[in-house]
């Protein structure tokens, strides 16, 4: 009975090929081979470099808040809320997964998660620790709201494509930046420059600009997204 043994035939086809060619490779195959390779930085490398980016960047805005508000002999107590309100940034961004090489790809869609975590330190946790430096009650400079959710929630429907994704993070976006653009315009015509407006002013401009990224983003997409959203049904 006749029998093939896979393995030998295996050798035989590959030795049938080196006999009948010199192994030599193709014009094209050596223009690959011959191309010199680009430089490449490992994960770690980048997320580490955009971390050290992203801290240098907070900690130069509490600098400059210091520097244009606070009168001198107070840096016992403003020097070390703006390490805390940093390291704090860090580790809310990091448990919010926004340091991943895929996050850096999707970047409109990680926005949201970045939002919230600034937004808690912008608004809870850098007050918080303001006020346990200077000794006083830890709410006297948190201004409650609860935005932050929706930004998490916003955040994760864009992640997680639902039919009433579009739709919502269309009106989210219209409706954030009628209200920021109102505030505006009523805090501008007669500006209180303390410390707390003009950290609640540059929070607001973030969060400004991510709801202008979005709503343009969502314009210029509207026919994919449609689409996304009748293919999720």
């Amino acid at each position: 009975m006749f029998r093939l043994d896979p393995a030998q035939a295996m050798l035989s086809h590959v030795a049938r090929k080196s006999a009948g060619s010199a192994g030599e490779l193709s014009a094209e195959a050596k223009a690959i081979v011959a191309a010199p390779i680009e430089t490449t930085y490992s994960a770690a490398v980048i997320v580490g470099v955009a971390q050290l980016i992203e801290a240098l960047l907070l900690a130069t805005l509490g600098f400059a808040i210091f520097a244009s508000y606070v009168e001198p002999g107070q840096q016992i107590v403003y020097l070390p809320t703006i390490a805390i309100a940093t390291l704090f940034a860090n580790i809310l961004f990091n448990a919010a997964r926004t340091h991943r090489i895929t996050a850096y790809r999707t970047a409109v869609q990680q926005t949201w998660r970045v939002l919230a975590a600034w937004t808690l330190v912008i608004k809870y946790i850098f007050p918080v620790g303001f006020a346990l430096a200077e000794g006083v009650s830890i709410g006297t400079y948190v201004m409650w709201d609860f935005w932050w959710v929706i930004h998490i929630w916003l955040g994760w429907a864009l992640l997680h494509w639902r039919p009433y994704t579009f739709h919502l993070a269309l009106a989210v976006s219209i409706i954030e930046i009628a209200i920021i653009v109102t505030k505006f315009a009523l805090f501008l015509s007669a500006p209180q420059w303390t410390i707390w407006r003009t950290n609640w002013f540059i929070n607001k401009l973030f969060v400004l600009a991510c709801f202008v990224l979005l709503l343009g983003y969502l314009v210029a997409n509207a026919k994919r997204l449609r689409v996304s959203a009748a293919s999720s049904v």
